[in-house]
Order: C-alpha cells, then sequence, then structure tokens
C-alpha cells in the first residue's frame, strides 16, 4: 500500500455509516470513475498538483419503470440535508423516467472539490 495515504502520526481510521435520510427518501446511488488517479493537490506528500477535472458515470438502482426521479447534486456537507431533499439548497437537479430499474448519468466535478449526489423520486 502506498505509505502517503495516511500521515505517519495518523493511527486512527473513520467509519462511514452512510447518508442520513430521516424519511428513506434517497434511493442507492454508485460513481464509477473514469480513471482511478488524480492529482495531489494536498500538503500529504508535497507533489503540489494543479486539480483536474474528473469524470465518470453515476448510476441509480431499485428504480421503479415509468416513475419520475431527481439526481440532486449537492456541492457542500452544510447543504445536504436529511430529508426533503427535493427542497434542499441543490446545485444542479437531473431529472429522469426509469426506463429500466436503472439509470446512468455522466457527471463531471475538479479533484479538488466535494461533491455529493442524492437521488429521490421526483
Amino acid at each position: 500500500m502506498y505509505d502517503y495515504c495516511l500521515p505517519k502520526q495518523v493511527d486512527y481510521g473513520v467509519r462511514i455509516k452512510g447518508n442520513v435520510d430521516r424519511d428513506s427518501e434517497t434511493l442507492p446511488l454508485q460513481l464509477s470513475m473514469d480513471d482511478w488517479s488524480e492529482p495531489d493537490y494536498s500538503k500529504e506528500d508535497g507533489r503540489h498538483e494543479a486539480p483536474t477535472m474528473l469524470s465518470g458515470t453515476l448510476r441509480a438502482t431499485q428504480l421503479l419503470i415509468g416513475q419520475q426521479y431527481s439526481i440532486l447534486r449537492f456541492e457542500s456537507p452544510e447543504h445536504v440535508p436529511s430529508r426533503d431533499f427535493l427542497r434542499g439548497n441543490w446545485q444542479h437537479k437531473i431529472n429522469f423516467v426509469a426506463v429500466t430499474s436503472n439509470h446512468g448519468e455522466r457527471v463531471s466535478f475538479m479533484s479538488n472539490s466535494t461533491i455529493f449526489y442524492r437521488c429521490v423520486k421526483g
């Protein structure tokens, strides 16, 4: 494994429990990136590489055929609500009607950004 993934002085990890969704409104989303690598612009290894555009496919699953859905993009953790996602402070919305039980959308974002996606009915 790469020795720069965690700084040597860090001896702990973080457990991710999942998205906060009080009313079970969201559907599963999976992001498959076009490339597994990204530039390192942080302090961890001192490379200071310039951020670049990253692209991938966002796939929603467990959809009902004929149902209207929205994929919402939030660009700050403070903007992601825990309920009423359609009324939240999303920055971009992709509407679609499911023609199969899963749906793919191409997405892009800068490597130095923090982006959150949620898929909901409506």
